[in-house]
């Protein structure tokens, strides 16, 4: 009987601690659902449950909210909500792995992407990604087919290992494999003759040196 209690107290504990983390769950939505996304991370935060939804509803908000093409405030409601973005990822940011963390960053860039696939991210989302984590953001670019930006930003890091001493490592290393996956998807684009701009071309050139430089400065 005595063991029969015990289980029985022991479901009851895991079906309570079930029910609230559905209760919170259920709240953080209703709150992003009136854009109290503030309060959101803060409950999110008291009850140990995890922010990214939250900063992807912010992030989906913001980019059905604006009206043009480019990221600049056309409001100023619009404009509160991509401040507050902003605002929470560096402050989410800065209390897990400190300033140099990517993770939030990689959230708001893919949300941003996958609701306005052709729109031009805001300066500051992209410019944390390519000094900190350009690794990542080239993979997150060659998921969301944006091609011509990850050729661009491959163009520019390669641009960059020439520039250093030999055998000097960059503070923020793209692996090899990232740089083959560019390479790839750029033949494909001038080999089919998508390309509208002599650009591409140029980074087939620039990649097919990449293994001279990559010999110089490993990656990780």
């Amino acid at each position: 009987v005595s063991t029969q209690s015990t289980w029985g107290e022991e479901m009851t504990g895991s079906l309570r601690q079930l029910t609230i983390v559905f209760e919170v769950d259920d709240i953080v939505a209703l709150l992003c659902g009136v854009r109290a996304y503030t309060l959101a991370v803060d409950l999110c935060e008291a009850n140990g449950r995890p922010t990214e939804p939250v900063l992807g509803s912010l992030a989906r908000g913001c980019a059905m909210a604006q009206e043009l093409v480019s990221w600049e405030a056309t409001s100023p409601d619009c404009g509160r909500m991509w401040a507050l973005l902003r605002t929470l990822v560096e402050e989410l940011s800065a209390k897990s792995h400190g300033d140099h963390d990517c993770g939030y960053y990689k959230v708001v860039l893919v949300a941003l992407l996958e609701i306005a696939p052709d729109s031009q991210p805001p300066s500051w989302l992209l410019n944390h990604l390519e000094k900190f984590d350009p690794n990542t953001l080239l993979h997150v670019y060659l998921s969301h087919n944006k091609v011509e930006a990850a050729a661009k930003l491959a163009a520019t890091y390669l641009g960059s290992l020439e520039d250093r001493a030999p055998h000097s490592a960059p503070s923020a290393a793209v692996s090899g494999s990232t740089l083959d996956r560019v390479y790839c998807k750029v033949q494909e684009l001038v080999r089919e003759d998508r390309d509208q701009t002599p650009y591409p071309r140029q980074v087939v050139r620039l990649l097919d040196s990449k293994s001279g430089v990559l010999r110089k400065h490993p990656a990780a």
